[in-house]
Order: structure tokens, then sequence, then C-alpha cells
């Protein structure tokens, strides 16, 4: 696969290399950044991306920041994650990286990698104390620092560490590029049934939304009522509206002049006087029905 290559003062994006190319251009530059994800040379846009399961944890105070993404690690360790299986890194201002490397959740290349990161993420987010974790960062074109590269805004590098290193000692390595510490990773179950059930939750709110959406009535060509009508009937309105009773008399009339019958202009009638917001008392809907009767 291919990654993204962006340095700050660079014009136009659209620059893909081999992420080891990337890292090498990049080292010891300023603000130097590379695509979480890779892609399919064939479809940067819409094909499958591949990378970990990222969390990006930003805070203006850096030491509440420390914290949410020393919750974080804790975490990950109560799943059963090891050092080997996961990476964090100070960005280098106020921020840390942690990343979960892909073959311990059985990660496969897939076109929506990055909504099922954001679910994830989202379950995260919930159990930290300052709620640090960035949620505008899930998406497939996203860039983050090329580790060992400057922030221009603190002059400090974006280095590996551990988590179990004083505040102090980060800022201090930070000075300096370093080594990225190899990591041996092994596939996790408890953890590759996140993707699946992040999968499932997207689906069923995609249909949740789908049903919120949908009208509530179908028109068809041979139903006698006017489809704004019958919106009127089924929708109400509301008691700010000064004319409720007026309306109701203008819906009878209405359906008197389409045939009904009276039994069929009353269950219509009750339809709407039950979705008026309060509803149309009963005895409101028999004046009106006998308003229309002598119309």
């Amino acid at each position: 696969m291919i990654y993204e290559y962006f340095q700050k003062y660079q014009k136009e994006r659209n620059i893909f290399l081999p992420l080891s190319e990337i890292r090498e251009r990049a080292a010891g530059k300023i603000d130097q950044y590379c695509s979480i994800f890779g892609y399919e040379p064939e479809d940067v846009a819409n094909g499958n991306i591949f990378g970990p399961m990222y969390f990006d944890i930003d805070n203006p105070d850096i030491q509440k920041a420390y914290k949410d993404a020393q919750s974080l690690i804790e975490t990950l360790r109560f799943y059963g994650l090891t050092d080997q299986d996961f990476q964090i890194c100070f960005s280098g201002s106020k921020g840390f990286h942690v990343a979960i490397l892909p073959v311990v959740m059985g990660v496969k290349p897939r076109p929506d990698l990055d909504k099922i990161y954001r679910k994830i993420a989202q379950w995260f987010s919930a159990q930290l104390t300052y709620k640090g974790i960035d949620p505008r960062v899930y998406e497939r074109r996203r860039l983050w620092r090329v580790i060992n590269s400057i922030n221009s805004k603190s002059g400090l590098y974006k280095v590996q560490i551990t988590g179990q290193e004083s505040l102090d000692e980060i800022l201090e390595k930070a000075k300096t590029p370093h080594l990225t510490m190899q990591k041996f990773p092994s596939l996790n179950d408890a953890v590759r049934e996140w993707i699946p059930r992040a999968s499932e939750e997207i689906k069923a709110e995609i249909e949740e939304n789908t049903k919120r959406r949908k009208p509530k009535t179908t028109f068809h060509y041979d139903d006698p009522i006017n489809p704004t009508v019958r919106s009127l009937i089924e929708s109400g309105v509301d008691e700010t509206n000064p004319g409720r009773n007026n309306t109701a008399f203008y819906i009878a009339c209405y359906l008197r002049s389409k045939a009904l019958s009276e039994s069929e202009i009353e269950g219509h009638l009750q339809v709407f006087a039950e979705n008026c917001r309060p509803p149309l008392e009963e005895h409101e809907v028999q004046s009106v029905i006998k308003s229309a009767n002598r119309y």
C-alpha cells in the first residue's frame, strides 16, 4: 500500500509514497505528516484502507492529556494487550498518539475502516476522565505527525514513549530524536471482536436513522385525499396556531367533498385531533363535524 506524505509548507497534497520512504524523508525535519492509513494505489478515494486503531488525545493542559493517555493504556491492558501490542507517542506539543497495531485486532483492509475506528473510539472516550480523544480525526485521508519530526510550535520532536515516564522525562526526551522501539504484537481474541461489534452498531444506527427519515405515509395516485391534506391530518398543528378548529373544519369540508362516509370523516378527524399539540378535545371534534354537515 501507499501512504500520503505532506509537509506544512507544501502547497498541495496528493503525494503518495511507500511508508519507509516517508519516514526517511521526514526524519529530523519540521512539521512532517503522513497518512494514518495506507491506500490501494488503484483507488485512493474509495478503495480499501489499512492501518492501526488510533487515538489522538489532546488537551490544552498537557498534564490532563497525559492522564487520559495513561488511563487509555490501563484500559487496553485490561483487555489483555501488552506493551508489544500498541505504540504510544508524545506529539511534540500537548497531545499523545496511541495506536493498536493491526495484527492485534485482526484488521483487514476495508473501505470503511475509519468509521469502524470512530465507533471504537467512542467506547473508550466515555471512560476517560477528561474525554481527551479527538473525535474529528476519524477520516480516510487523516494525517498525523511523523515520528522523529519536529513540531514547529514547541521545537520538540514527536517521540515514542512507554507511558511510564514522568511528564518532565517526556519533555526532556522530546528535545532530540530517538530510535523507535520494535514491536512484536500478537492476535488478541477478545480485541478481535471489536471490529465486527462496531460494524453491527453502525449498521443498526443507519437502519434506525433510515426509519426516522421514512415518511409516515406513502401516497398513492388512487388515494382520494390530496397529499397535502393527508400530511396535515397526520401531522396535526401546534397550539400556537390560532386556527386549529378552523383547520379541522377545513379538513372535514374537504373530506365531505370527496364523498367520504360520515364514519370515515370522523375517523380522519380523530387522527388529526390526536396529532395536534395538545390534542383537540372530543367535544371539539364533534362540534366541527356538526358544523361541516351544516355547511
